[in-house]
């Protein structure tokens, strides 16, 4: 079998993966709990990114604890939000009746206004904790060492380890930046670092990565797709990983929403491995 078939052979793979989370009873829970946190506007998560870029789920103080049993810890600062807060006016009129009367009349007319409230990440609370789908990986990799440096050779940004709070690593375009949680086993560290790099190679827009929440969504799936696609080919088995996270951020779609997002997976898969494998040959 050769390279493109193999990678045909695994993204098949993916859809039917991603379908067997959809049918799960955990998944369905999940998705109750994640159904209380309010869908922002583009605007809203814009001035989320700007203000804390590693944000993942956010609610209001109160929120927080009347939702979700969890609280902000003392001293943490908000992220400043508009919220939608229409204004009633009434408007008075003159108008004669059918004796010649003049008689008043009130009309009732919402104008739109905004005010400015505050939110908090997920990691500036606690309590009780979420439920997560997406099991941590723990696996040793063959060739690590060798693997992480020619996947950091590829990468378009710098990489820096840091430990993280809930998070196993991000991008930041603005900074040509990849940052990767610090302690992580062996397969997970992996794994996301070919996430994060899938990002900044094909997602490191100025318009796009983490602003439009569509558009977030689908960089999300690709890039975790192309991660268990490549990971796979070196015999990396993420799928316990991999495949509740796409799940997660394909909630409400549907398979051909998926075949669509995904349409140039295989292409961009064939793009790292050949890569990673040129590289891997020069370092040995």
């Amino acid at each position: 079998m050769n390279r493109n078939e193999r990678v045909k052979q695994l993204y098949e793979r993916v859809s039917k993966g991603i379908n067997e989370v959809f049918m799960s009873e955990n998944f369905k829970e999940y998705l109750k709990i994640m159904s209380r946190f309010h869908t922002y506007s583009a605007r809203n998560s814009l001035l989320i990114q700007m203000v804390n870029p590693n944000a993942t789920l956010v609610a209001g103080y109160q929120a927080w604890m009347k939702n979700f049993d969890r609280y902000v810890r003392k001293g943490e600062k908000g992220i400043p939000i508009f919220a939608y807060t229409p204004m009633t006016n009434i408007e008075t009129t003159f108008v004669s009746d059918e004796y010649g009367n003049t008689v008043e009349t009130q009309t009732k007319r919402e104008v739109s206004s905004y005010k400015v409230v505050h939110v908090y990440d997920i990691s500036q609370t606690e309590g009780t904790p979420l439920p997560e789908i997406a099991k941590e990986l723990h696996s040793s990799v063959d060739n690590f060492k060798t693997l992480m440096e020619t996947v950091k050779g590829i990468s378009p940004f710098s990489i820096r380890f840091e430990h993280l709070d809930r998070i196993k690593g991000y991008c930041d375009p603005s900074n040509r930046l990849i940052v990767i949680n610090k302690g992580m086993s062996e397969s997970q560290t992996l794994k996301t670092l070919i996430h994060e790099v899938v990002h900044a190679h094909k997602h490191a827009g100025l318009t796009q990565y983490g602003i439009d929440n569509d558009s977030r969504i689908e960089e999300e799936i690709e890039a975790e797709c192309t991660a268990f696609i490549v990971c796979e080919h070196y015999g990396i088995d993420t799928a316990e990983y991999s495949f509740p996270y796409m799940a997660a951020w394909s909630k409400g779609k549907t398979s051909c929403d998926l075949l669509k997002i995904c349409k140039g997976i295989q292409i961009l898969s064939e793009d790292l491995i050949s890569k990673i494998d040129y590289c891997t040959h020069k370092i040995k």
